[in-house]
């Protein structure tokens, strides 16, 4: 099934190329491989940073979410000009927050991986990890919080 689904998504790619469709419409199909939360804290900019660069040399489809758009934007813009990526305009921007869980799941719902720097995990990453289930996305965080990745584990192993 799997190189079923790559030979589809690479036939897709190349009418998404020609304009006949987009991807991001398709029932099923994610719009963003990657998305960064948090990307305007200080651990999220150097996320952002190495997804900029990574971005130079390899093809991923990737956005940066926070609470603020033109905060997520300026990131974008100040980080891009540190590293020298001209083009930076295909960099999805995704609203989100973690007060309101709506916004998470639609954040989640747009990616096959979300990368979490929002913390204190203890008091912001249960909403991630339950908007990335309900969004069918991966969970990526950088926590070095054992309680936090203890519950998680407990609470939502069977879940995931």
């Amino acid at each position: 099934i799997n190189a079923e689904y790559g030979e589809c998504l690479q036939i897709l790619n190349k009418f998404e190329e020609k304009n006949y469709l987009s991807i991001g419409h398709c029932p099923g199909m994610k719009q963003f491989d990657i998305v960064v939360f948090g990307g305007t804290g200080y651990t999220g900019e150097h996320v952002v940073r190495e997804m900029l660069l990574t971005s130079k040399e390899e093809t991923v489809t990737w956005a940066v979410a926070g609470r603020s758009l033109d905060k997520v934007k300026h990131v974008i813009r100040k980080l891009a000009d540190e590293v020298g990526v001209d083009k930076y305009s295909d960099i999805g921007t995704i609203v989100a927050d973690v007060n309101d869980m709506h916004s998470i799941e639609q954040m989640c719902s747009q990616t096959k991986l979300l990368i979490n720097c929002v913390g204190p995990y203890y008091l912001w990453g249960r909403q991630v990890v339950e908007g990335c289930l309900a969004g069918n996305a991966h969970y990526l965080d950088i926590s070095g919080e054992p309680l936090f990745m203890e519950h998680v584990e407990v609470d939502y192993h069977e879940k995931s």
